[in-house]
């Protein structure tokens, strides 16, 4: 029994258009005008992004460029409901009241409709079919949104740990799981940074100046404040989905599991909470792990290293995952 925990790149090997440049361009094609919003506040029109960096994005708004373009709604948000709110509640409540929220929290809606628009379901093509092979007792932690495995390998559904779900049922689709993996701390340091509340404070001011208005409360603080509430919003609930899936990670630690491989996956540190509930498994500190690369090994090398040192501090453990071609995969397996 092996162990293959797979990434975007497994379904891109197969020729499956799911990539972040295919999301994005779904997107500008049928929500134009909500692409341009994210594109203010997450800067994401770089079509060259990866999964990952998508992702993290989302944990680094752009708040100079959001309160430039919103100040006059921002404001006149902050003065009708400041009086007679606890300071607390109208920060929880800002995004939704001024109407960002609703523009810019269904980024979760676009990508679910993306998705069942576009990757459900997946069949077998003379250009998408299995390019691998697995034994029928491997088991699989999966990160993709899709059901290649049981479409393509004919893998059993009891094999497979969808890790943050995956499309089954065009009529019943789950809340699928996207998001960063910073804490609250980083995000104000991201906002925070190149002297972005002396900006911010310059465009409230100038506002204030050229409309000949006064507040009695800092629109600054009350800004960056919930800035960070709302981008923290979209960190990814890992513990939850590590302790709803205790059952498939305790397979692991079964004595006949033989290798663990990597296929796909960007090895990016969100993810990491993940890779140390797997290396935390006995017997997957004592068996022989392996990662795919697909081009720029310097690149691979150095995100593994990463990774993997904070994996065995972590576990108390000397894990060194060996880099693989896709034929030497074949070679190992």
């Amino acid at each position: 029994m092996n162990l293959y925990i797979l990434g975007n790149g497994f379904d891109l090997a197969h020729e499956i258009p799911c990539s972040y440049t295919d999301f994005n361009c779904y997107v500008c094609r049928n929500h134009h005008k909500k692409h341009e919003l994210y594109g203010e506040m997450y800067n994401w029109k770089n079509t060259n992004w990866l999964w990952s960096d998508f992702e993290n994005r989302l944990g680094k708004i752009d708040i100079v460029n959001c309160t430039r373009l919103h100040v006059a709604r921002i404001i006149k948000t902050l003065t009708e409901k400041h009086q007679g709110k606890e300071r607390e509640r109208l920060i929880n409540n800002f995004m939704l009241n001024n109407g960002l929220d609703e523009d810019y929290f269904n980024i979760y809606e676009l990508f679910e409709e993306w998705v069942k628009n576009t990757l459900y379901p997946i069949k077998k093509t003379e250009k998408i079919k299995p390019i691998y092979q697995f034994n029928d007792d491997d088991i699989f932690i999966s990160f993709n949104y899709t059901t290649t495995l049981e479409a393509l390998y004919g893998i059993h559904k009891k094999n497979i740990c969808y890790i943050h779900s995956c499309v089954k049922d065009e009529k019943d689709l789950p809340r699928l799981e996207v998001g960063h993996g910073m804490e609250r701390y980083e995000i104000k340091e991201h906002i925070e940074n190149n002297n972005n509340r002396e900006k911010v404070q310059k465009i409230v001011e100038n506002y204030l100046v050229e409309t000949k208005q006064t507040v009695d409360f800092d629109v600054t603080d009350d800004i960056f404040e919930a800035f960070i509430d709302f981008a923290y919003g979209f960190k990814k609930d890992t513990l939850s989905n590590i302790n709803n899936n205790q059952d498939f990670f305790n397979c692991i630690n079964r004595e006949n599991l033989n290798k663990i491989f990597i296929l796909g996956h960007s090895l990016a540190p969100v993810d990491l909470p993940y890779f140390i509930e797997i290396a935390n498994r006995e017997q997957a500190k004592k068996v022989p792990w392996f990662v795919s690369y697909y081009k720029d090994i310097a690149q691979k090398k150095k995100d593994l290293d990463t990774l993997f040192s904070k994996v065995n501090k972590d576990v108390d453990a000397h894990i060194d995952p060996m880099l693989i071609t896709l034929d030497q995969l074949r070679l190992v397996q």
